[in-house]
């Protein structure tokens, strides 16, 4: 297959932050372990610290601070993040976006905006139960969705063929 047909698939802010919320799944359970374990370092490091007598407030200050910001970045991940994407996403895609794949490159417009990404610049694609997510850096937030609703099977196949080749 060289080209698939352009779609119009249809987005909402639910879809959208359903689409965002399996990105943050997916990306706590390959990266959650490093997180967790960066933050109990983090934390044992910060008490032996203060256990061994740190008496400098700015330097105690800053090691909180520190100490503080992988549970807190942990928990904006399953509170806010997918909310936020969601909103910034649905100014731009909502109702439709015009999507084209084609063996070469990803194409997508809306709203008089256009933009082409070849698929050498998309590191993953991940399949989640509404949509599929095109991901641009990892470990960054970067992500596109593909919502599944009214997807042609050449599409599917193409974005789970995709899918397979990342995979390998």
């Amino acid at each position: 297959m060289n080209t698939s047909a352009a779609i119009e698939p249809l987005y909402s802010g639910e879809l959208l932050e359903a689409a965002a919320q399996c990105f943050v799944r997916e990306r706590l359970r390959r990266d959650g372990r490093s997180l967790v374990t960066s933050c109990v370092v983090i934390a044992v490091g910060f008490g032996a610290s203060l256990a061994l007598g740190a008496d400098v407030p700015w330097l105690i200050g800053m090691g909180a601070a520190i100490t503080a910001m992988g549970p807190l970045y942990i928990a904006y991940l399953y509170v806010a993040f997918p909310r936020q994407y969601a909103k910034r996403m649905a100014r731009v895609l909502t109702p439709t976006a015009r999507i084209s794949l084609s063996q070469s490159a990803f194409e997508m417009s809306s709203q008089g905006r256009e933009s082409r990404v070849p698929w050498t610049s998309i590191k993953e694609v991940w399949e989640c139960p509404v949509a599929f997510l095109l991901v641009f850096s990892w470990p960054g937030m970067s992500f596109l969705v593909v919502p599944k609703n009214g997807l042609p099977p050449e599409t599917c196949e193409l974005l789970v063929g995709k899918l397979g080749a990342h995979a390998a």
